[in-house]
């Protein structure tokens, strides 16, 4: 595979949209003419999209120059992922339609290219190995789980049915239909089964964390004993990347919405964005492994980037 040098230089002129908090200030920036509902940061490049059944606006977009700009796709994508690159590699970047049909970003051409096969969902991250140096797997409308193969050119399949997939940090988690966690074992080619219960799970390359949705609470996978810890405080959503951990929430009461970084020395929560919901609800909350964090919110789709100094 021919590696090349990237450098990512994402600055903004920001729109400062919350209040600095004491000792390490941090804070959400409007970014000027830039709005995606979905938003996929990898480690070197961002990506984004209008992702809606029939939408009539609905796009795909890659974010250089301070905006994103639209990208010509063969067909209307329901879902796009990106990850696994380094300042020394390309990000992988993957999509599906709403038919599952499956497209691959060819960084040389700078176009999408229909790769075989059927899938809903597609998840890419670090590889290791010369046949996959990128993790990418993939689940179909039944649950089954695929592994894609780059010396083959073609999706391995691996045991097992699966309603989520993560990957960060060359490691592959699963949950199913019955919240019950699994993690994949590359010396046996299978997923064990692990204690605990997760609605949603994020592997970043320094752990895994996770959410329940019954009670909100949020846990943290301890590997030496090799089962979770609970982590104060209540979270709908959690993810996790180069700049840490961050959590949202929404009052069920209210409908205020809050985003939260992880202190990983205290084990407790930073506020550091929060509205009134409604309109303005966030959308989508992202942190990459290397482009940074980024959240979308209201109708309008405004995009912001996550700034500490």
């Amino acid at each position: 595979m021919k590696r090349q040098i990237l450098f990512v230089h994402l600055a903004v002129v920001a729109l400062v949209i919350s209040v600095a908090v004491p000792g390490s200030a941090q804070q959400f920036v409007w970014i000027a003419n830039s709005e995606a509902l979905n938003l996929a940061p990898g480690a070197v490049s961002l990506w984004g999209q209008w992702a809606c059944t029939d939408c009539e606006f609905n796009a795909t977009y890659q974010f250089t120059a301070n905006q994103f700009h639209q990208i010509s796709t063969p067909t209307q994508f329901a879902t796009i992922s990106v990850g696994g690159g380094s300042v020394m590699q390309f990000d992988e970047v993957w999509a599906t339609d709403f038919n599952g049909n499956i497209f691959q970003w060819n960084n040389y051409t700078q176009a999408f290219q229909q790769v075989s096969g059927s899938l809903q969902n597609v998840v890419v991250g670090e590889g290791y190995t010369s046949c996959h140096p990128y993790e990418v797997w993939g689940t179909n409308s039944s649950n089954e789980v695929f592994r894609y193969n780059y010396c083959s050119f073609g999706w391995d399949p691996i045991s097992g049915f699966f309603s989520g997939l993560a990957t960060g940090g060359g490691e592959i988690w699963a949950l199913n239909g019955y919240d019950q966690i699994f993690r994949y074992d590359f010396a046996t080619n299978q997923f064990d089964l692990m204690p605990g219960q997760l609605t949603q799970i994020s592997v970043g390359a320094g752990g895994v964390w996770g959410t329940y949705t019954g009670n909100n609470s949020v846990w943290q996978f301890n590997p030496s004993t090799k089962n979770w810890e609970q982590l104060p405080g209540s979270m709908s959503d959690i993810s996790a990347g180069s700049d840490g951990v961050f959590g949202s929430y929404v009052d069920p009461y209210s409908g205020q919405n809050s985003i939260y970084r992880l202190d990983p020395s205290t084990r407790t929560w930073t506020l550091i964005y929060n509205n009134s919901g409604g309109w303005d609800g966030i959308d989508c909350l992202r942190v990459g492994t290397g482009a940074g964090t980024w959240m979308s919110q209201g109708i309008g789709g405004n995009t912001y980037y996550y700034l500490s100094f």
